[in-house]
C-alpha cells in the first residue's frame, strides 16, 4: 500500500511538472507571437518601434523628475493604450532609435484613431540629436506606415505658432495648413493625395 501511494505521488508530481512546463512554453510562444506581430518601421538611419506598457511606465517615472508636462502626456498615452488594446499602436509612444549607435533619439505617437480615420501625430527629438533631420525622417516614415499600411484617411498635426522647426518638419513631409487652430496652435493635414516632399 505504501509503495502504491509513493507511486501515485510520483505520478501526480510528474503530471503537475508537465502541466507547468506546457504552461510556460505556451506563454513563451504567445509572447513571441505578439512581439512578431508588432510593426517595426525602419528608415536609412532609424528604427521606430512601439513601446510596451512597461517601457512607457519606465519613461513616465524617469520624465516625472524633470518634465511633469511631458510625463503627463506619456500617462495619457499609457492610459489610452490600456483602455483601447485593440488600438494599442495608435495610443502608445513609438521609440525612435539610431541604427548606428542604438541610442534612443526621440519618440512619436498618434493620439488615438478617431472615427474619421485621421489620427494626429506628435513627435519629439532629444535636444542633443536635433538639427540632423531625424524628425522629418521619422514623421515621413510613420505617416507612410499609417496611410499606406494602415489605411488611414489622412494624418493631422498641431504645433505651437513659434515652433518653426516643427512647422518645417511638417512642410517637408507634405503637410499643409488647415487654417484652423487647436490647443497647441495651427493645425496641419497630410492627405493620401498629397505628395511627400522628403
Amino acid at each position: 500500500m505504501k509503495d502504491y501511494l509513493k507511486m501515485l505521488k510520483a505520478l501526480i508530481f510528474v503530471f503537475l511538472a508537465v502541466q507547468i512546463v506546457q504552461t510556460v512554453l505556451s506563454h513563451k510562444k504567445r509572447t513571441e507571437e505578439q512581439s512578431q506581430e508588432l510593426p517595426h518601421v525602419t528608415t536609412d538611419r532609424l528604427s521606430i518601434t512601439p513601446m510596451c506598457g512597461a517601457e512607457l511606465s519606465a519613461l513616465i517615472e524617469e520624465t516625472d523628475k524633470t518634465d511633469k508636462e511631458t510625463a503627463d502626456a506619456y500617462r495619457d498615452m499609457l492610459n489610452g493604450a490600456t483602455e483601447n488594446p485593440d488600438k494599442f499602436l495608435w495610443y502608445t509612444a513609438w521609440k525612435i532609435t539610431s541604427k548606428e549607435s542604438g541610442e534612443m533619439i526621440g519618440d512619436l505617437c498618434f493620439k488615438g484613431m478617431p472615427e474619421n480615420r485621421q489620427p494626429e501625430i506628435g513627435y519629439g527629438i532629444i535636444e542633443k540629436f536635433r538639427c540632423n533631420g531625424y524628425a522629418t525622417e521619422a514623421v515621413y516614415a510613420m505617416c507612410k506606415w499609417a496611410l499606406d499600411m494602415q489605411n488611414a484617411a489622412a494624418v493631422e498635426a498641431e504645433t505651437a505658432p513659434e515652433n518653426e522647426a516643427s512647422q518645417r518638419v511638417l512642410t517637408k513631409v507634405g503637410f499643409i495648413p488647415t487654417g484652423e487652430s487647436g490647443k497647441e496652435g495651427p493645425r496641419f493635414i497630410l492627405k493620401k493625395t498629397t505628395a511627400c516632399k522628403n
